[in-house]
């Protein structure tokens, strides 16, 4: 949830999804496109195999546990 660093890649914590509104989190769990339309290498193909098939009522699950959780 707080990130994590390898020599291989690096990811952010999970904090970063309060820049996110629900319309840009949706896209991108479904496209992998981050906030300016940035392309993400690793999010990309990530989210369009396995995160796009989530219903959006999951989505907004997700969004407001992660709204909700301290870090």
């Amino acid at each position: 949830m707080r990130g994590a660093s390898s020599p291989d890649f690096t990811s952010p914590g999970l904090a970063v999804v309060a820049a996110y509104s629900p319309a840009a989190f949706t896209e991108l769990l479904r496209t992998g496109v981050a906030l300016g339309g940035r392309t993400l290498p690793v999010m990309g193909p990530r989210a369009r195999e396995n995160l796009s098939y989530l219903t959006d009522a999951e989505i907004t699950a997700l969004y407001g546990y992660l709204h909700a959780t301290r870090w």
